[in-house]
């Protein structure tokens, strides 16, 4: 067990991503499991507050203390085993993603809800049920979480192999290492029928490995993670649109991603037709920050759309034709448009999807400015309503902002950028006015990014308090001093 105590040595353990200052008095950084296992049940015995750190690379704050200690994952990074037959990987929390992505790649597989953010730990892409563009086939982290590994607040083990231990309708028990068991009375609450990552996942007859994932650390810290991998499709081609009218590109949009929901039903590869894997969008003010990096970008395009597709190398010209064909129907810029078809240019197209957020970003700090940015999602039947209400929303604002996200799953990300306390009193204005259209919408507050510390309002106003207060009985049922991740979700 390593341990940090000095100011200058745990500075970076107090903020994450989102600049929010935490506080604590020390660092613990364990090497095995059963250090990390002996030191959890130490604090809880002592009523040491503590928080789960792990790469820091979340935006809520979710990662940071309040008090007490912090308990750092990144020595826990051991690769467990890969197993090709039965598609899975086990490894500790403290790998980062870009080595899992890495080291699959070698074997010919492949990750499939693919999170932004390459820096991650795996355990914190399951704390908070970690997204990323290929969510729109695949679906979020939950969907290949076959097995955890898990360290209770009271230091007890708790061992999930998803299908094993089920509620019976709203009754779940679960059953520590040492014999112990935990009874939960499930709460009744109604989860948006959309990406989701607020608050607990709660449904009648669910899997108990459910409720840890996206929890944000506040029932336990995840020690070991197995997750299931699949085979690297044959082909892959991509395509980077350009649109010169608005309502035309949201119709491009709704079109394709309603027709690839249908073929994703089936084995895609084997389809001779469109059928995205993933959908994103870009909107004008988006497009203005990447022209200085690309100037080839159209200069009369007012947004962009960028897709991929798995395909067999048999069905390329075929699709391609049909691409083009349906792109020529919504825009007039289908020839200054962009498509890859081989690795070199695909990895353009992902430096051109990750360029924005860097620029933005860099940008800021440069004019000293701070970035405020929505993460909502909604039902497919109301996602045209959300598109031209949150455009309408940022127009009257005055301020600088842009638009971008994954439209295949619903889901849009409204950035302000503001340089004063005027500008920001009309970014949060704004921002709560997407927030009320979204829950009007029956949408979610927060679709990939968690609520952590900095959106506990929002989640209040999502569920009412009743549904608060009913998932903080669940925690106090699995620490029932208090002590995991103090601050999340809920005071």
């Amino acid at each position: 067990m390593k341990i940090k105590k000095n100011n200058d040595e745990i500075e970076s353990y107090l903020r994450d991503a989102s600049n929010l200052k935490g506080s604590a008095n020390a660092v613990y950084l364990p090497e095995t499991v059963a250090e990390l296992q002996k030191q959890i049940k130490k604090l809880y015995h002592s009523d040491i507050p503590f928080s789960i750190y792990a790469a820091g690379t979340g935006l809520t704050g979710s990662a940071v203390a309040e008090k007490g200690v912090v308990i750092s994952m990144e020595l826990l990074n051991s690769f467990i085993e890969f197993n090709a037959d039965k598609k899975y990987l086990k490894v500790q929390s403290g790998v980062r993603l870009e080595d899992i992505q890495d080291f699959l790649e070698t074997q010919n597989f492949f990750y499939p809800p693919n999170p932004t953010e390459k820096l991650s730990f795996i355990g914190g892409n399951i704390a908070t049920n970690a997204s990323g563009a290929r969510t729109f086939k695949y679906g979020m982290s939950r969907n290949f979480v076959r097995y955890l590994k898990l360290i209770l607040a009271n230091g007890k083990m708790l061992e999930l192999r998803r299908g094993q231990n089920l509620a019976t309708d709203v009754n779940l028990i679960l059953y520590a290492d040492d014999g112990s068991e935990t009874a939960l009375v499930l709460p009744s609450i109604k989860m948006p029928n959309c990406k989701n990552a607020s608050g607990y996942y709660i449904k009648p007859d669910m899997d108990a490995i459910d409720l840890f994932i996206g929890s944000e650390g506040t029932l336990a810290a995840v020690a070991e993670i197995e997750l299931s991998v699949l085979p690297m499709p044959d082909n892959i081609m991509a395509g980077i649109i350009f649109f010169n009218e608005f309502n035309k590109m949201l119709e491009f949009i709704v079109q394709s991603r309603d027709f690839s929901n249908e073929r994703n039903k089936i084995d895609i590869n084997l389809n001779d037709k469109p059928c995205a894997r993933l959908i994103e969008y870009f909107d004008n003010n988006s497009l203005e920050f990447l022209k200085t990096f690309y100037s080839q970008i159209p200069h009369d395009a007012i947004g962009a759309v960028w897709f991929e597709q798995e395909y067999y190398y048999e069905f390329e010209n075929i699709i391609l034709v049909q691409w083009y064909e349906l792109i020529t129907k919504y825009s007039d810029l289908a020839d200054g448009s962009w498509f890859a078809l081989n690795e070199t240019e695909h990895r353009k197209f992902r430096e051109f999807r990750h360029k924005l957020p860097l620029t933005i970003n860099e940008l800021t700090s440069k004019n000293i400015q701070t970035k405020i940015a929505t993460d909502t999602a909604v039902p497919m039947e109301n996602f045209e309503k959300l598109f031209y209400k949150i455009h309408e929303i940022l127009s009257e604002t005055g301020i600088n902002t842009c638009v971008f996200g994954h439209v295949g799953n619903n889901h849009l990300h409204a950035n302000f950028f503001v340089i004063n306390e005027d500008e920001r009193k009309v970014a949060l204005t704004a921002y709560q006015k997407i927030i009320d259209l979204t829950l009007e919408l029956q949408g979610t507050v927060s679709a990939e990014h968690g609520i952590g510390k900095l959106k506990k309002n929002y989640l209040k106003q999502m569920y009412g308090d009743e549904a608060i207060q009913a998932m903080k009985a669940i925690k106090r049922a699995l620490d029932p001093k208090m002590l995991i991740n103090q601050g999340n979700l809920f005071d």
